[in-house]
């Protein structure tokens, strides 16, 4: 394996990496840059190696939380700090997921055949765009949001999520969108984002791999290479997850709405160019 070839899989791990916690869709970045890289579709495989990072990163960065979320759903008693981590919250969770599985499992052929294109991948990232501008708005408003999620809350959050198996739509992105929209607080919805993301990734990646071949993977890319660009991916999924937990406000949404919509514009370029 060249040295070329080494930096452009560094790349693609730490564009993984800063991406995949943002909602401005990681997957839309990856498939630019594989496309600037020339890098070939063993990239599916590759894609699955690199997601598998970024989500033992979030798992990590997330374990307190999970562990006092089991703890209360097993004990049935609030926690102090975080008080909405309760067992209707696992439930709510789970609810949530239920939109995402379904629409998964009955339009994944669909998506992959039809939709995985520059201008698909365009549209969806200026539908990113606007989703975060109105959550931008309605932060600016005088509105008073609660901790509660009720079920009604969950299924409308869920059902946004499963806007996300349209390349390009940011997931995290959507989830915002569902929570707001719903009154329940940023921070709040970060959280339930980030859970239900764990739940929906480790079920994508599930079945991605049954259909991978990592023969290919490890034939095109060395070993040592793949181990080290994991662990890079590791890295830095997790400080990208740190610094958007601190950042987040309705300001830095205003900027992530102008990234996704001069992202889309690129998109839209291509598009033109490519015909």
């Amino acid at each position: 394996m060249s040295l070329i070839e080494f930096i452009k899989l560094c790349l693609l791990g730490i564009v993984q990496g800063v991406t995949e916690p943002l909602p401005i869709s990681s997957s839309a970045h990856m498939l630019l840059l594989t496309n600037i890289l020339n890098i070939n579709n063993s990239s599916i495989s590759l894609e699955i190696l690199l997601n598998f990072a970024s989500t033992i990163a979030i798992f990590c960065f997330f374990s307190k939380k999970i562990f006092i979320l089991v703890k209360a759903s097993i004990t049935n008693k609030e926690n102090k700090n975080y008080p909405y981590l309760n067992r209707s919250f696992l439930l709510k969770i789970l609810i949530a997921s239920i939109p995402i599985t379904i629409t998964g499992f009955l339009f994944k052929d669909f998506v992959n055949k039809y939709l995985l294109s520059t201008i698909t991948i365009s549209i969806s990232l200026l539908a990113t765009s606007l989703m975060l501008y109105i959550i931008y708005l309605m932060l600016s408003k005088k509105k008073i949001f609660t901790e509660e999620i009720t079920i009604i809350d969950s299924l409308v959050i869920g059902l946004y999520q499963s806007l996300a198996i349209i390349p390009g739509v940011s997931r995290s992105g959507s989830v915002l969108f569902g929570g707001i929209k719903q009154n329940t607080k940023l921070k709040v919805t970060m959280d339930f984002s980030f859970f239900l993301y764990l739940i929906a990734s480790i079920g994508s990646l599930t079945l991605s791999i049954i259909d991978s071949d990592f023969t290919n993977l490890i034939n095109s890319f060395n070993i040592s290479s793949l181990i080290i660009v994991f662990l890079l991916t590791f890295v830095i999924s997790y400080i990208s997850i740190i610094l958007f937990y601190k950042i987040i406000n309705k300001r830095t949404i205003l900027v992530f709405s102008f990234y996704a919509f001069t992202l889309g514009i690129i998109f839209l370029i291509l598009n033109i160019f490519k015909h």
